[in-house]
């Protein structure tokens, strides 16, 4: 691992801070841990839309199948004509077909919302309302409000939230919560 302030090669795995320039290393362990969550909501993600997908195929080739003439199973009766049997066969087969209509109805709608749930997670996710700056050489509270905030008028909020004392001091290689 390198060092994100000093790039020293030399860091250990899970070192909390760098031999080379006494920079604090946990912030970026936590952002490292955060993105690996963030890969493994996208898998999941990708899963549950692969399985619903299948989910609709698997209904598709269900109701396909249905059309055979018979309903749950049932053996159709004999009838005397051929003409009734087959406008007993076509009712049955039209109610068949309506009842299979209205479940892919329901079950469209259902993976709609399940659709709608993950991309209102997912925004969730990759939206913080935090981010940790690194205080990097020649840096001061008014320049890092100026590059999150637009302005740097929001100099002594970022102080406050990070219990610094003197406004006007920040050590290089401290982590900043920025809040937004």
């Amino acid at each position: 691992m390198n060092c994100p302030v000093c790039d020293d090669p030399n860091i250990p795995e899970g070192a909390e801070s760098c031999e080379s320039c006494g920079s604090d290393l946990r912030a970026f362990q936590d952002i490292q841990r955060v993105q690996k969550q963030r890969g493994t909501f996208k898998t999941a993600s990708i899963a549950l839309a692969a399985l619903s997908l299948l989910l609709i195929i698997f209904l598709a080739g269900s109701t396909m199948m249905a059309s055979n003439g018979t309903v749950d199973g049932e053996v159709p009766m004999e009838s005397d004509s051929a003409d009734s049997q087959d406008m007993e066969q076509s009712g049955d087969l039209q109610q068949v077909l309506k009842e299979k209509d209205d479940k892919i109805a329901l079950l469209e709608s259902e993976v709609e919302e399940l659709i709608a749930t993950m991309q209102s997670s997912h925004e969730d996710v990759e939206k913080p309302d935090q981010t940790i700056h690194v205080v990097e050489e020649g840096e001061s509270l008014w320049s890092i409000s100026e590059m999150y905030h637009g302005h740097g008028f929001e100099h002594a909020e970022i102080a406050g939230h990070n219990e610094i004392d003197d406004i006007h001091h920040i050590k290089v290689g401290d982590s900043i919560i920025i809040k937004h």
